[in-house]
């Protein structure tokens, strides 16, 4: 089935479910154990993207000025590149958006042929 043009009520939750699936991969979905440095230092890293993990990013906190970090805050690609990993969470989620779609219309097709 090959949507060609669809209604408003259909192009408003697709909006709401494509906001949700963007938080999905922006938000941190889940926090690595934080790790103890130091009495005074804690590494904290976290995962992002869904439904498979693309990014994990770690931060150090502390409050000794003695110790010292080595390297920046950043990204880490933990699988694969980064496009691979966006065309892997991309795909379920254009398939539920396509999903959704098709049976929103259907439903209110069939509620247009029934009157």
């Amino acid at each position: 089935m090959i949507l060609r043009q669809i209604h408003l009520s259909t192009a408003v939750v697709l909006m709401f479910v494509a906001g949700g699936m963007i938080w999905q991969n922006v938000v941190p979905r889940q926090t690595r154990s934080t790790t103890h440095v130091s009495a005074k230092a804690t590494l904290h890293t976290y995962i992002y993207g869904w439904p498979i993990f693309t990014i994990s990013r770690w931060s150090l906190e502390t409050s000794d000025p003695e110790i010292k970090v080595t390297g920046n805050s950043g990204a880490i690609a933990e699988q694969g590149s980064f496009v691979q990993m966006a065309v892997i969470n991309g795909i379920p989620c254009l398939l539920i958006l396509y999903l959704i779609a098709a049976i929103l219309e259907s439903m209110i097709n069939s509620k247009q042929i029934r009157k």
